[in-house]
């Protein structure tokens, strides 16, 4: 039977996968395991609280300190849902020639990128 390395408890949350099939979460940690509840606190808390956000552009997981996007279209203006565009990548900075479009705004550059392209960017 497991025991948590920082509370002690030998209970943890029941999970159940797709199929139904209940499992306990227990997280390896160090030399033993740790509770859901610890895991939480000890490990995902400090991440979720700092204001660091992961933007994953490419496969390639960046860390900002602020959120690049502002909720407000660029071609149109309308608030709300948002998406980067990138007018060319750059491996090396990632938010370089980028812009912030409404999902409708985002499809019709695709579109018209692949009109004058020839292909599907």
């Amino acid at each position: 039977m497991r025991t948590c390395l920082n509370c002690g408890s030998k209970t943890t949350r029941i999970h159940n996968t797709a199929k139904g099939t209940p499992y306990e979460h227990w997280a390896k940690y160090k030399d033993g395991f740790l509770c859901f509840k610890c895991h939480a606190k000890l490990i995902n808390g400090p991440k979720q609280k700092s204001k660091l956000l992961r933007w994953t552009p490419m496969g390639k997981q960046i860390i900002l300190k602020e959120n690049p996007r502002k909720g407000i279209c660029s071609l149109c203006g309308k608030q709300g849902r948002t998406g980067m565009h990138h007018l060319q990548y750059h491996k090396d900075d990632p938010l370089k020639d980028t812009v912030e479009l409404c999902v409708p705004c985002h499809n019709k550059q695709h579109i018209r990128q692949r009109d004058l392209k020839g292909r599907y960017i």
